[in-house]
């Protein structure tokens, strides 16, 4: 099992490395989700402009579970260093899941329009 300590700087210096490629790129990056409570998206990136678009940048390091259909299975992590022996298995996607992260997307949207209309 993955530390949660081990998966936030992994997300964390991912955050930097998006940040620094857009920068290179000659954007300026304000970082919007200070608070911690997953209320913004991460990032504003603007250029001479004004505002081009909000970044959300994601880490995922699970690859789903691994058991019988409806039973709890073991949980089966990208970063596991043993994964090659766990033999071949997929992962469905969820169409409802998908939808319940894009409305949550949309929502720090619009917490975000509502504090910044600029």
């Amino acid at each position: 099992m993955l530390d949660d300590k081990e998966i936030k700087k992994l997300s964390d210096a991912n955050e930097a490395e998006f940040k620094e490629q857009f920068e290179k790129l000659g954007y300026e990056v304000e970082i919007l989700d200070c608070s911690g409570h997953d209320a913004r998206p991460d990032f504003l990136v603007s250029n001479s402009a004004g505002p081009q678009l909000i970044c959300e940048v994601k880490t995922i390091v699970s690859a789903g579970f691994r058991g019988d259909e409806g039973k709890e299975g073991i949980h089966i992590s990208m970063r596991d260093k043993n994964l090659e022996k766990l033999g071949v298995f997929q992962n469905k996607l969820d169409p409802r899941k998908i939808d319940r992260r894009l409305k949550k997307t949309l929502r720090q949207r619009a917490a975000l329009l509502a504090d910044e209309p600029k």
